[in-house]
């Protein structure tokens, strides 16, 4: 099988992997080349479920809080902007595992499958490629590191709920950095791997102030909750276990990947965007896009001091079908906005503590009926998620993805590639 991130090259698909080519086929140049030079970092961010509505979201939030220009919004102003059409190999609409199998390893595959052909074969992917050309990787999330997305560029299998076996299969990967949730994978009764880890030479951080204390020169394994990372919004909440910010995190990997030598490649994935689709819930959601942008103001402002980084930004498609729009109490203000920023928590833990009822008793209203028949996923939480968005006129048009096109954004040597509309599939 050719390898696909040069294969990809020639595909009109796979521009991560396009610009990536460049990457991991030529020696890392010195510090002191052109910025225009071949890239001798690659930074990714995935924005799960983040689709044009989410970001005007963002942008509106900011606006009426009378703050300074988002990240995300300076990045749309200087770097370069494509769109994307997703989709995957059995089906036009994507799910994760489809998608990051798309930006990992340059091939389009069926929905659930990591890393894979449709028929089952494994496909090398961008981190695998990375390190075997000599570069250091890692892999940042605020989703389960077992999940979907960043599975994908360090595992392989025919099915994305496999968290078990994946686990297994990132114990053994060569990665250096490795930082998310889903410890109940690897230290719990459940599947204990302190053993093998031990043996792979992972050293195991539970905290921020753990990880901190970890040097360059180890492989960092870091889990910080039993499944995916809290909201934002709910870190505050009573009996929840804190946990590190993903600029937190993200600032670590720099920390431990950069080392001033070979160059690496890291995928930042701000996960809990799509979570917070699928429930919809507009204070959660609009509380994640704010959590990822202070982590991309980090990234590019490490940028600006290390131009041979190419930094690339981009969703796997929209969740949600979020709309803001009109409500039974009105015209959309600015107070909808900063009323979001005061919700104590997100519905989901409000659920469990009493704090958000559920409801309605009858879903036809919120327009949710069908779409239970047609989700059995969809959980009661929506209805409570969908009668409190209403309160800001937010609106949701399904409790699962979309075939929204999705921006992408690209700054850095090798960023003009990612110009124009391309196609994920």
């Amino acid at each position: 099988m050719p390898r696909p991130l040069l294969a990809s090259a020639l595909l009109p698909v796979a521009l991560l992997t396009a610009a990536l080519a460049l990457f991991t086929f030529r020696p890392a140049p010195e510090r002191s080349e052109a910025a225009n030079a071949t890239p001798r970092n690659v930074i990714l961010f995935i924005c799960d479920g983040m689709g044009p509505q989410q970001v005007g979201l963002l942008f509106d939030w900011a606006t009426a809080a009378h703050r300074e220009p988002t990240a995300l919004e300076g990045f749309f102003q200087d770097g370069t902007l494509g769109v994307i059409r997703t989709g995957a190999a059995d089906s036009p609409l994507t799910d994760s595992a489809a998608s990051a199998t798309a930006m990992a390893c340059g091939v389009a595959t069926n929905n659930g499958m990591i890393a894979q052909t449709p028929d089952g074969h494994p496909l090398p992917t961008a981190l695998e490629d990375a390190l075997a050309n000599g570069r250091r990787a890692g892999l940042v999330t605020t989703a389960r590191v077992t999940h979907a997305t960043p599975a994908c560029f360090a595992a392989h299998i025919d099915n994305r709920d496999k968290e078990e076996e994946i686990a297994k299969q990132l114990v053994d990967c060569k990665a250096e950095v490795i930082l998310g949730g889903g410890a109940r994978y690897f230290t719990s009764e459940r599947q204990n791997l302190t053993q093998p880890l031990a043996a792979a030479g992972w050293t195991l951080a539970r905290s921020l102030e753990e990880l901190r204390a970890t040097r360059s020169d180890q492989r960092v394994l870091g889990l910080f909750h039993p499944s995916h990372l809290l909201y934002a919004i709910d870190r505050d909440a009573p009996d929840e276990p804190q946990g590190p910010t993903l600029a937190e995190l993200t600032g670590e990997a720099l920390r431990l990947l950069d080392t001033g030598e070979q160059g690496y490649f890291l995928m930042v994935e701000a996960g809990r965007i799509d979570h917070a689709g699928h429930a919809n819930d507009v204070a959660a959601l609009l509380g994640e896009l704010r959590e990822f942008d202070e982590a991309l103001k980090l990234v590019l402002e490490y940028q600006r001091t290390h131009p041979d980084t190419l930094v690339v930004l981009t969703a796997d498609h929209e969740t949600g079908g979020l709309c803001m729009t009109y409500g039974i109490n009105g015209t959309l203000q600015d107070a909808d906005f900063l009323a979001m920023t005061e919700v104590a928590c997100s519905t989901e833990v409000g659920i469990e503590t009493g704090a958000v009822r559920l409801g309605p008793t009858d879903p036809e209203p919120l327009g949710v009926g069908r779409q239970l028949f047609h989700s059995p996923a969809y959980r009661a939480a929506n209805y409570a998620g969908l009668e409190r968005s209403s309160q800001w006129k937010a609106s949701f048009g399904s409790g699962n993805h979309s075939t929204t096109p999705v921006y992408i954004l690209a700054r850095g040597p090798g960023g003009e590639i990612f110009a124009g509309l391309h196609h994920n599939t």
